[in-house]
């Protein structure tokens, strides 16, 4: 590299210069040092015929000058040359995570180092000590020297490790540098590694520098990808920013719950609690009606470091309507991610009648059980009545069955199968070859343009 001293010159468009020495006469090695022994001995022989009218100091310098002037000739004879000529610098690829990972800021127990270290970020104009801020300190201290020298000796490539044009590098200048954001949703590092090594094969590359915290959320490991590149002849250098201890992050997820109920039934909301990095005890899980304090129901939850345990919240909800709930837990300390700390449910309570279409080929003793079970549920609220209206078809029957179902399946097509009187359609064993195709047609608006509910049981007739 250039002294500091020196001023730096950037190359344009991946461009440099490259001096050559070369003789315009070549001959074999042995020519010019047998005349380099020749001379050395006519010299000594002439000086020791000669008599010694000067000192021994004087005789000495004086034989040294007349070899020199020999050793010039000799090399002039070489007719040396030199050719300067314009090349194309070799590549150097510089990989910065911009996960969001690299967001974090690492506590610093030293205050002293802390403070040199905020001293120096604040002088390249950062305001912290995230990790991706570290990775630009690197690049852009004392006057973006090192990142000037880096670009004026190699085709500089910057990339980010979360991008969307994938394929072509950032513009090497300082405010490229600056402009990262740290907000990629996954960390892909094993595979963005080797999605570059393949784009560089073929090419001249020095090295790949990675800029990063480690942390890789989806594909290969760095660790994985590495003999590639020792393979390929890329010297693989990984600077790593951040602490080696995971993040400490208190996290609510995956929550699993009924979103329509009738009045008093049980509603069991159930969540995944996971503490990543540090282990918490008696942590109060709650679930609370959006714009109140006063938990509905709550649990106390203790988990070991990096461990992770279903919650299970329970309650009756009272009266009909739509409510907004909050599954939360309390923040812990040094945790920095404090949006997943919480979750929003919506659960709509009503109470009204299901319109339920029962269809059978035949009086089996299923469609008898399942005719008196659902004839029987009554309305949750104090109103008379039945909370499910069930209207029975029977194809085939006896006639005091016929009496009660007078309809056959050639008439749902016009007047029964209306997603306006109809919530579910239930096919008990029925023959499919008695459907017709626009019966058949009319069932799946019903069900994909219309949103009704509908159910096949196996029979005899209707297999499998």
């Amino acid at each position: 590299m250039p002294d500091r001293s020196l001023p730096i010159e950037v190359p344009v468009d991946g461009l440099g210069r490259d001096v050559v020495y070369s003789a315009s006469w070549q001959p074999p090695v042995w020519v010019p040092f047998l005349l380099l022994v020749t001379a050395c001995v006519v010299v000594f022989v002439l000086y020791k015929r000669e008599r010694r009218s000067v000192g021994i100091f004087r005789c000495g310098l004086l034989i040294c000058c007349r070899l020199a002037t020999v050793g010039v000739v000799v090399f002039m004879l070489f007719g040396w040359m030199r050719r300067e000529y314009q090349t194309v610098l070799p590549d150097l690829v510089v990989l910065i995570d911009n996960s969001k990972s690299m967001s974090h800021e690492d506590p610093l127990v030293d205050v002293d180092s802390r403070e040199r270290l905020l001293r120096e970020l604040r002088q390249v104009g950062l305001s912290n000590a995230a990790r991706i801020n570290l990775a630009r300190l690197v690049l852009l201290e004392r006057g973006e020297l090192l990142f000037k020298r880096l670009a004026s000796n190699y085709n500089l490539q910057l990339y980010h490790l979360v991008s969307g044009d994938r394929g072509q590098p950032t513009l090497t200048t300082g405010h490229a540098v600056r402009a990262i954001v740290a907000d990629g949703k996954s960390s892909q590092l094993g595979d963005r590694v080797r999605e570059l090594l393949d784009y560089q094969r073929g090419r001249e590359t020095v090295a790949m520098v990675v800029f990063s915290d480690g942390i890789t959320t989806e594909g290969e490991l760095l660790s994985e990808v590495a003999e590639d590149a020792r393979q390929q002849g890329v010297p693989l250098y990984v600077v790593q920013l951040g602490n080696s201890r995971s993040l400490r992050d208190l996290r609510i997820s995956d929550l699993v719950a009924d979103r329509t109920v009738f009045p008093h039934d049980l509603v069991t909301v159930s969540v995944n609690l996971h503490a990543a990095g540090f282990s918490v005890a008696d942590v109060h899980v709650r679930l609370r009606e959006e714009g109140t304090s006063t938990p509905v129901t709550q649990a106390v939850i203790s988990l070991n470091a990096n461990q992770s345990r279903r919650v299970e919240l329970s309650f009756r909800p009272d009266v009909e309507g739509v409510f907004n709930y909050v599954v939360e837990v309390d923040p812990q300390t040094e945790e920095q991610e404090l949006a997943n700390n919480q979750l929003s449910y919506t659960l709509v309570v009503q109470d009204y009648r299901i319109h339920v279409l029962f269809v059978q080929d035949y009086p089996s003793y299923e469609w008898r059980y399942l005719t008196t079970l659902l004839g029987r549920t009554l309305q949750r609220n104090a109103s008379p009545g039945q909370s499910i209206e069930l209207t029975t078809v029977l194809h085939q029957a006896e006639a005091e069955f016929v009496a009660e179902s007078t309809m056959t399946l050639d008439t749902l097509t016009n007047e029964i199968l209306d997603p306006k009187e109809i919530d579910v359609v239930v096919f008990g064993d029925v023959d499919p070859t008695r459907m017709s195709q626009e019966l058949m047609e009319r069932l799946r608006q019903f069900v994909v343009e219309h949103g009704g509910g509908s159910h096949f049981s196996q029979g005899r007739d209707l297999p499998h």
